[in-house]
């Protein structure tokens, strides 16, 4: 996984976030899917996101919005908006907020005791 880091910076925000969009989509499998962290997505569990990740046979990619959030027309293509909840971090932290619970995915589905600790 590679983060997608936005070297350029505009003075709209409605500019940044498009810009940080084309980055993404430009940068992702033609055929993958992807899904978008947002506030006002849909709460998950780290088994009921198991059991997310789990359904997709394809690509699947995960897009995390940049410092002013993500472009309504990445939303409006997006599979589904998933949150971890109301709080904001920033977006380093929640980098490896995510790839801790794709590690926790992991050991769920290869029964790893980790999760159950």
């Amino acid at each position: 996984m590679k983060p997608l880091l936005s070297k350029k910076s505009y003075k709209r925000i409605e500019d940044q976030k498009r810009y940080e969009g084309d980055l993404f989509l430009s940068s992702k499998a033609d055929s993958s899917q992807y899904h978008c962290f947002d506030k006002s997505g849909k709460v998950l569990s780290t088994e009921k996101f198991a059991n997310f990740l789990n359904v997709s046979q394809t690509v699947t990619s995960l897009f995390i919005g940049g410092t002013y959030g993500i472009h309504n027309e990445i939303i409006d293509k997006a599979l589904s908006l998933i949150s971890i909840g109301k709080m904001e971090f920033t977006h380093e932290l929640f980098r490896i907020m995510v790839l801790e619970q794709i590690y926790r995915v992991s050991c769920i589905h290869n029964n790893h005791p980790f999760h159950q600790i």
